[in-house]
């Protein structure tokens, strides 16, 4: 924020660096060791002692927690091994393979998902899932990214002489590809490998929108804050930045539900070079009507090239309205999905 903000006044991004590089000296470890570099070029050796002090400090604590703590990880790799020679020596001796668990017991604290009715309950699982596993809506990939926005911004108004809101559009088209590249398994993907989601006595549909909501709003709450900043670096109008935000948030739409579409016309193709190209050949053939019906519509709206902004937001706002129209008819269409498993062999 700070660095964005100086670069907003003025500033040169090597010194908007340099203004915040004591605020990153004080970041654990990490910090520190830039800041020991930064103390060895200067010479400042009594900083230095003071850097080497503080890492003593934080190994004395790691190793105290180490030997004083609860070793369940050892244990647990002790019982995995355990587990696998007795296995092993059943099966060289022929003996029952069930007599070979050596697992130990485990207390849970809490025990179910705790909220939820009917469908919902596939979304609180989700965020329950999330928190267990440490994914929030904001992660490694939010971060990277973020980073890749705003310096793509920087670097495109530095090198090219155009207007503001054309490098805008630019960095958001940039982005939906980067999008497309970085398409992650979904945890509504996830629940078709295992047989509950089939036995919920509701619609299809109901379970494939529940089961991408958690998806949506981490979407939702990556690019509030990645094309904001794009934005307040490039100086956007608040309509403007609001429909990036929705056009990033249309087009995650998009690609769930042509996940759901490619699993149903697609299948499971042992040749993922040849998935890839037709999962891409589908969603530029679903893409072009959309673009195409966004410039006409701004054409003759009146928009014209004379205010370049009244015409980006036309045609932003005709091709979010046509990724949530396509997303809705495919999960309309193809939520059979939910309701009958793939038998494989």
């Amino acid at each position: 924020i700070s660095v964005v903000y100086q670069i907003q006044v003025g500033e040169e991004l090597w010194w908007a660096l340099q203004n915040i590089s004591f605020l990153l000296s004080l970041i654990p470890l990490g910090g520190w060791s830039g800041a020991i570099v930064g103390k060895i070029l200067s010479g400042n050796w009594q900083g230095i002692l003071i850097y080497l002090v503080l890492y003593v400090i934080v190994l004395v604590w790691m190793l105290k927690e180490i030997f004083a703590g609860k070793l369940d990880y050892y244990e647990e790799v002790i019982t995995a091994t355990e587990q696998r020679e007795a296995l092993q020596k059943s099966l060289r001796t022929g003996k029952f393979l069930g007599d070979t668990s050596t697992r130990k017991h485990r207390h849970l604290k809490k025990l179910g998902i705790g909220h939820g009715k009917g469908a919902t309950t596939i979304f609180y699982k989700h965020l329950l899932e999330g928190k267990r596993s440490r994914k929030t809506f904001i992660n490694t990939g939010t971060i990277i990214q973020c980073l890749t926005a705003i310096g793509a911004a920087y670097v495109l108004k530095r090198t090219f002489q155009l207007g503001e809101s054309i490098l805008f559009v630019s960095i958001l088209i940039f982005m939906l590809y980067l999008q497309v590249l970085l398409m992650r398994v979904e945890r509504w993907s996830m629940e078709l490998q295992c047989h509950y989601i089939y036995l919920l006595p509701i619609s299809g549909f109901q379970k494939f929108i529940f089961s991408a909501l958690e998806g949506c709003i981490r979407c939702l709450v990556e690019n509030v804050i990645i094309v904001g900043l794009v934005g307040i670096i490039l100086k956007m109008p608040i309509s403007l930045i609001g429909l990036g935000i929705l056009l990033r948030v249309s087009f995650e739409l998009f690609l769930i539900a042509l996940n759901l579409l490619s699993q149903r016309l697609i299948g499971s193709i042992a040749n993922k070079g040849i998935f890839f190209v037709l999962y891409y050949l589908i969603a530029v053939a679903m893409q072009v009507p959309g673009i195409l019906l966004g410039g006409y519509v701004g054409i003759r709206t009146g928009g014209g090239l004379s205010n370049i902004n009244s015409l980006l937001e036309i045609v932003l706002g005709v091709v979010i309205v046509w990724n949530m129209l396509v997303a809705l008819i495919i999960s309309f269409l193809a939520n059979g999905a939910f309701n009958t498993m793939e038998l494989n062999e």
